[in-house]
């Protein structure tokens, strides 16, 4: 009894800690972008990591691909440091392949169709949701690889309060923040701003460039005012506003070369609730984003082969609804009407567009401990130049679903989906025989929940027809054919008062036309997560590691396995005040994660957050 008594004591400090308390709701947390409407984690169908305020102060990441790599079947590579071309790759599907959302509207992408990731500040996110896997039936054209779904700070109920961070390390980074937000009778509110700056480190590693430091900077807003106008309408309106720098380093050893990107997005909507059993949602948004690529403080010109500056404008209109048919049955259904247009100048002096228009309808239903789920969805898509050649693309997409819960903790799932990209007005301009990337895919799940632990093994098998490359070769885009299967295997346990999440992904993506591993792509990486907590002070640790991959689909360069880890620490200083220290990449790994381009050496960042009472 005596040697029991450290154990219960110990037991009971786990269960009553504020860790334990945050687990609860991590283990088993609300998930909206598996089906557009909110469920339990432990009833989806779809592999989703979350990501909620806590979790992302806990990680002090810099960056949103900093913030998910690890996780199971997303990978990136980086052209440098912060602010620098990045591409992600979830399941071995490339970044034009996945849906962004910001606060539920679909992210402007540009000509070539890819979004700047890294001019997404954590900052202002509240909840990051990661969806792997075909999920075209619901999102339509390219999220065939998965979908991005990122909340940012919305107003809480209760009293305006002000809250904020300062934040300085290492390459001479600092960040500051400022936000202000709550709710005012039945208006609810939220404003915020950040700057953030580093001088960061040469991007290139050879000497044939440039080796000055590559910096970036960022300025940064975001608002929201929503309203009750009675018990079952709703009114709102949004805001982002995102300006960044990049300094690069492209052909020469003198020149400067900056990346300038703006994006401003603006979005209303209406929500009418219609006997506590259909919530229809009505969502106009406009967004513009610029792209300017500088030398020497001039645009570049049409001697560089680039389109030295791009202006977007999109518009985009949704109804999407949510009917409960009866306890146990849900009905989606909507459209959404999106218009684009690109305007360029450099070598090509000329409009863009793309106009597309989806409908969908999906149904959810529950028998006993079976689960159902089927959505179908139709998109009609025209791209092209203003006054200029065009082509129109119709395409289907599908997802069934099904889901048992065996006797015990566990539970099967399985999944068929087909979806599709098409080709984006660059690309179809650039190769007007392009065919869209028709892609299928087959997902088989087993997953265990009990207590204090939530374990689950997907095994994918994706196959995607006439995929859309660009060959540097030729200076042109074609169709080729790959496939990708694997097991994702990922875990959350509360052990004695530690918190420890694993990850792991075995692959195998292959360009079936070049029989080779696609570009990029490991076959196995993973990470480990080990977090403890013990009054006002909390640790953790952060280990990743990955296997070889190939730096290009034309050339047999490979880049090298590579393991690093974050330790970060905090410390409550007061109710209102937490200080927070990262030691990023603390064995000071030299790496590749893009061939001849050099990646974060240790550092050390000190932080201080604030949140008024």
């Amino acid at each position: 009894m005596h040697m029991l008594r450290p154990i219960l004591t110990g037991l009971l400090a786990a269960l009553t800690s504020p860790l334990y308390a945050q687990l609860v709701a991590e283990l088993n947390p609300v998930v909206v972008s598996a089906r557009g409407y909110s469920q339990l984690a432990s009833e989806t169908l779809s592999s989703v990591t979350i990501f909620g305020r806590n979790e992302i102060d806990r990680a002090q990441a810099k960056g949103l691909v900093d913030l998910l790599v690890g996780e199971p079947g997303f990978e990136f590579g980086r052209n440098g440091g912060h602010g620098s071309t990045t591409s992600i790759f979830l399941r071995g599907a490339d970044s034009k392949n996945i849906v962004v959302l910001i606060d539920g509207i679909r992210a402007h992408t540009d000509n070539i169709g890819f979004i700047n990731l890294t001019d997404i500040p954590l900052d202002h996110v509240e909840r990051v949701e990661l969806l792997r896997g075909n999920a075209s039936a619901l999102y339509g054209e390219a999220a065939i690889g998965g979908v991005l779904s990122i909340k940012t700070r919305d107003g809480h109920a209760g009293p305006p309060k002000a809250y904020g961070s300062l934040s300085l390390g290492a390459r001479n980074t600092q960040g500051l923040s400022a936000g202000f937000g709550g709710s005012v009778n039945k208006s609810t509110f939220n404003l915020m701003a950040s700057t953030f700056q580093t001088d960061g480190f040469s991007a290139r590693s050879s000497s044939n460039f440039n080796l000055d430091k590559d910096g970036y900077r960022r300025q940064a807003f975001s608002g929201m005012l929503k309203r009750r106008l009675s018990a079952a309408t709703e009114v709102g309106i949004q805001t982002n506003v995102v300006k960044g720098e990049t300094d690069y380093d492209a052909f020469s050893l003198s020149d400067q070369d900056v990346f300038e990107s703006d994006t401003e997005v603006v979005s209303v909507y209406l929500k009418v609730s219609t006997n506590d059993r259909l919530i229809s949602t009505l969502e106009i948004s406009h967004s513009n984003l610029s792209y300017k690529d500088l030398k020497n403080g001039n645009l570049r010109g049409a001697s560089d082969f680039v389109d030295s500056l791009q202006q977007g404008k999109s518009k985009t209109y949704s109804l999407s609804n949510i009917l409960e048919l009866n306890k146990t049955s849900t009905l989606t259904f909507g459209l959404s009407l999106t218009d684009a247009r690109y305007d360029l100048s450099g070598y090509t002096n000329a409009t863009n567009y793309r106009e597309s228009l989806g409908y969908f309808i999906g149904v959810d239903k529950k028998i006993d401990r079976l689960g159902f789920q089927a959505s179908i969805r139709r998109d009609e898509l025209e791209a092209g130049r203003v006054k200029g050649v065009s082509h129109k693309y119709d395409e289907v997409s599908y997802l069934v679903g099904l889901g048992y819960a065996l006797s015990g903790p566990y539970r099967v799932t399985a999944t068929h989906s087909l979806g599709f990209r098409a080709p984006a007005p660059a690309e179809y301009l650039g190769t007007p025989t392009l065919r869209p990337e028709v892609s299928k895919t087959s997902e088989y799940g087993l997953e265990y929940r009990k207590d204090q632990t939530v374990f689950r093994v997907i095994y994918f098998d994706t196959s995607s027809k006439d995929a859309i490359y660009y060959d540097p070769n030729v200076f042109s885009f074609g169709n080729q054919n790959v496939d990708n299967r694997g097991l994702e295997a990922s875990g959350k346990v509360l052990f004695q008062g530690y918190k420890v999440k694993v990850a792991y992904t075995r692959q195998n993506p292959v360009n079936t036309l070049l029989n080779i591993q696609q570009a990029r792509r490991a076959k196995s990486f993973g990470s480990v997560d080990i977090q403890k907590e013990s009054g006002m002070f909390s640790w953790g640790i952060k280990a990743l590691w990955s296997g070889t991959r190939r730096d290009s689909d034309f050339s047999n360069r490979q880049l090298s396995s590579y393991g690093t880890a974050n330790v970060y620490l905090s410390r409550k200083l007061s109710s209102e005040w937490t200080s927070r220290l990262l030691f990023e990449n603390i064995t000071n790994e030299k790496y590749e994660i893009a061939g001849g381009y050099n990646t974060p050496p240790r550092g050390m960042f000190l932080s201080f957050q604030y949140q008024a009472n």
